[in-house]
């Protein structure tokens, strides 16, 4: 079997969307600038107040639902059995939207507590706006994991990244500035991000309507039971992460000071673009990961994930790198105190490299039907991280808080990859990148030779050429590796 249009489809897809994601990241903080700027921090709290409500609702009112479609649908191309996809897909829209409905009446009667409860007057008015677009976020996620499975990454990246962004940021300015008089800035604010919401949600529509398949199966090859029983596993491991990924900052609250607070959030900020380049893949290649189990082609399977995982981590290795040696200049943009961040952010690039190292185990344990074995292990490593994060933050403070972090995330990795190679007998975590290593040792070599003479910038630029001068070979091979017609020639 040819795997080589895999690889290809792959590698394109992959690269558009790490472009995609690289404005939608620059996107982000202009919004957060002109949030800043046009309606001051009470107003741009009161917002991501809101955002995270209408995140953690969505959360519990999609069941699981949308990865399960994201399964299902690659399943069912696989077996030409796309016309069932309507028996499975309707049902779960009509679900999730009731759910979503009844979380958006009780959005809307509790907005008064729930501002008071965040000491937060704004929050109420939005809350109007959020209570009416959760129904259509809920229909959103169902939607693009749907569009994903059906081929269409590219559209959806587009929408994800750079059309539903800039068509908020043009909303949030235009009302700011041309309708004062109108409605107050906080309505503005609910406002654009109904619209926003409202505009993805037709575009997705679009495309669905256009990858959607037209020739009925008379084959049942999933059923609406099918896809609940694979859901309900997804749905509890989403549930578990919800209980302990935003307790590390409320932990580190507790036992340190605001200031220490906002010093780890930059460096959660900052450490995750070394996951850029998995982010970037796993957004492409789970419904490929599914066809290919489908087929019982695991040998193609396990071939596709270590060659994916050698590519980010070619990537992901310099980038984190970088990262570290660049330390005192990127915090020193938010502050000299925040160089206080230097070791934490320094422990979470670590991390994020050796969940880059360990491949898209959690995609291929979701798209293989092993849901409840990642359950299982999200569990474990959910309350093990309950607590170890108190004793870590009360202990040492901020670097506890980050070997905290750094710890649960390496961990579920690790376990992940164990599961993998148990379950279906692959190997995901890179394998042969040892020219990669050679290469960051001399450009950081490199690095700190020359940036006492040509500054940071040129320091930078001679670090990629030292290792790019060890990387050619092995990268001129992966390169090759599209054109290979055959696996095994």
């Amino acid at each position: 079997m040819s795997l080589a249009p895999i690889l290809k489809r792959v590698a394109t897809d992959s690269s558009l969307t790490l472009i995609l994601r690289i404005v939608g990241l620059l996107l982000s903080y202009c919004l957060s600038l002109v949030l800043a700027r046009l309606y001051g921090a009470g107003e741009m709290g009161a917002y991501f107040l809101a955002i995270n409500l209408l995140s953690i609702l969505s959360v519990v009112c999609c069941l699981g639902l949308d990865i399960g479609l994201l399964r299902f649908t690659a399943a069912l191309q696989a077996k030409g059995a796309l016309g069932t996809l309507p028996g499975i897909f309707w049902p779960a829209c009509g679900l999730v939207v009731l759910l979503g409905l009844l979380a958006g009446l009780g959005m809307y009667a509790g907005q008064g507590w729930l501002g008071r409860w965040f000491h937060s007057p704004s929050l109420e008015s939005i809350l109007v706006f959020a209570a009416l677009a959760l129904p259509l976020l809920l229909l959103y996620r169902l939607c693009s994991e749907t569009v994903r499975a059906l081929g269409g990454i590219r559209w959806l990246s587009l929408e994800e990244n750079l059309l539903s962004p800039a068509l908020f940021l043009v909303l949030i300015i235009t009302l700011a500035l041309y309708s004062p008089g109108l409605m107050t800035k906080i309505r503005v604010l609910g406002l654009a991000l109904f619209s926003k919401i409202l505009f993805a949600i037709t575009f997705l529509a679009v495309c669905l309507k256009l990858l959607w398949p037209s020739a009925p199966t008379k084959t049942a090859a999933a059923s609406f039971r099918d896809l609940l029983s694979y859901g309900w596993p997804i749905y509890l491991t989403a549930l578990i992460g919800l209980t302990y990924v935003y307790l590390d900052s409320l932990f580190l609250g507790l036992f340190t000071s605001p200031e220490d607070v906002a010093y780890y959030g930059v460096a959660t900020k900052l450490a995750p673009l070394v996951s850029f380049p998995l982010v970037a893949v796993n957004a492409v290649i789970p419904p490929l990961f599914a066809s290919l189990f489908e087929q019982g082609n695991l040998r193609d399977l396990q071939m596709l994930a270590q060659t994916t995982a050698r590519w980010m981590y070619y990537f992901a290795l310099p980038a984190a790198t970088i990262l570290i040696l660049l330390a005192p200049e990127l915090l020193g943009l938010f502050g000299r105190d925040f160089l206080k961040a230097r070791v934490p952010l320094t422990i979470l690039a670590m991390a994020h490299l050796i969940n880059v190292a360990t491949g898209s185990v959690g995609i291929i344990l979701q798209m293989t039907g092993h849901q409840k074995e990642m359950m299982r292990l999200r569990l474990l490593v959910g309350l093990g991280s309950l607590i170890l994060m108190p004793v870590l933050a009360a202990a040492l403070g901020i670097n506890g808080i980050s070997i905290a972090n750094a710890l649960s995330l390496i961990s579920i990795n690790v376990l992940m990859g164990w599961s993998v190679w148990k379950c279906l007998q692959i190997k995901a975590f890179v394998l042969g990148a040892k020219w990669a290593y050679g290469g960051v040792l001399l450009g950081g070599a490199f690095f700190l030779a020359v940036k006492p003479v040509l500054g940071v910038a040129g320091a930078t630029a001679i670090f990629v050429l030292g290792y790019l001068s060890c990387t050619a070979r092995p990268l001129k091979y992966e390169f090759g590796l599209l054109r290979i017609r055959r696996v095994g020639e």
